[in-house]
């Protein structure tokens, strides 16, 4: 019998220093700028759909209760700032890949959830990202990435004839929970 896995996405907001963006040295107050202020919707809260794909479970760690996996992180959020008429530019969406996307976040053309795992082992190993814009303002980010989790509640009695629920939390790095909300895409979360 196959060991059954099934992964849970903790979303959890810590609040932390904000830091400064690269627009500072070019004499732009990154607090001041309207692109990099949090889209709200009408409750001035920012809702982004955290989605964990994994799509290999690599190695278990006993001694370590580690976990290291290939996975694929969505997220997802609005920004009505960042509507186009698909129509003007013959395209629903504009897509950015790699060093593009990195041109976007380090010269502040859009704001950007910073995500991450602290239950997270090392640094991950980021592989591929791409950024969506879509016509009415949807953001879709994908990053595959490798990374080992550490889970205290793997239990190894019954292994390999066994069912584990593998815990990978994510946080808000910057804002707290009355500004941003996280919620687990069931779509996209899964092994």
């Amino acid at each position: 019998m196959l060991t059954k896995l099934r992964i849970l996405i903790l979303c959890i907001l810590v609040l932390f220093p904000m830091a400064m963006n690269t627009l500072a040295q070019e004499g732009v107050d990154p607090l001041e700028s309207d692109v990099l202020s949090r889209p709200m919707n009408e409750n001035g809260i920012t809702e982004i759909s955290v989605g964990i794909f994994v799509s290999q479970v690599t190695d278990f760690d006993e001694q370590s209760e580690t976990f290291t996996i290939e996975a694929l992180l969505q997220l997802t959020w609005h920004d009505s700032r960042l509507e186009f008429d698909a129509d003007d530019i013959g395209t629903d969406r504009r897509e950015f890949v790699e060093i593009e996307v990195d041109r976007l976040l380090q010269l502040g053309d859009l704001w950007f959830p910073e995500l991450y795992i602290p239950t997270e082992q090392g640094d991950a190993q980021t592989e591929r990202r791409v950024l969506e814009i879509f016509a009415d303002g949807t953001i879709v980010y994908l990053e595959r990435f490798q990374a080992t989790i550490q889970d205290p509640t793997i239990d190894f009695h019954e292994f390999p004839f066994d069912e584990q629920v593998l815990q990978i939390p994510v946080e808000s790095l910057i804002h707290p929970a009355d500004e941003v909300v996280l919620t687990i895409d069931e779509d996209f979360t899964g092994l």
